[in-house]
């Protein structure tokens, strides 16, 4: 018990010398960080590579006009990350037409839904569009986000065929292929 109380008191001696001397038992140091956050905007339509066929189907009597045999499709979606800065205006999806023509006589419409997937401030789905060659916004307001990866992710499209005007459907091959591009921007 005699050399616990000693060696107690040698430590709480030595202890009490370090701090008269000005020293402390312990020390520190800090640096900084920098942190770079690049802004991104990356989009991907879900499934890859998908051909979506919209076809016109025959009247189901004669003097009628073609019923679509599968004349809508939501089989698509819509995938976007976005990183903005402070202050910076939220990001948008542009949609138009780059290649090939829609057949007189006949509209391709496209209507978004809202996102159910993903965190941060993702966009609100604008109203039905029919698509052409001009930019038009079909997705507003992205801010900081993420919709997840894949089908069932993002924002769900719906294409709809619509037969306007019977008399003026000319076209030349049993099949149209159209290029629609989505571009995410500022």
């Amino acid at each position: 018990m005699i050399k616990l109380i000693r060696v107690l008191l040698i430590v709480v001696g030595l202890w009490q010398s370090m701090e008269v001397m000005g020293q402390q038992p312990w020390d520190y140091d800090d640096h900084q960080l920098s942190l770079t956050i690049p802004e991104i905007s990356l989009l991907a339509i879900a499934p890859a590579n998908e051909v979506i066929k919209l076809e016109l189907g025959i009247p189901g009597f004669t003097g009628g006009t073609g019923q679509g045999s599968s004349p809508t499709n939501e089989k698509t979606w819509i995938n976007y990350t976005s990183t903005i800065e402070p202050q910076a205006s939220h990001k948008r999806i542009l949609v138009q037409i780059t290649s090939g023509e829609i057949p007189s006589g006949l509209t391709i419409e496209l209507s978004t839904y809202a996102c159910s997937t993903g965190n941060g401030v993702v966009g609100t789905a604008g109203s039905t569009i029919e698509l052409s060659a001009t930019q038009q916004t079909l997705v507003t307001g992205i801010g900081g986000a993420k919709t997840g990866k894949g089908k069932d992710h993002g924002h769900k499209l719906k294409y709809e065929l619509k037969l306007d005007d019977l008399d003026q459907l000319e076209f030349e091959e049993s099949q149209t292929y159209i290029t629609v591009t989505y571009t995410i921007s500022d």
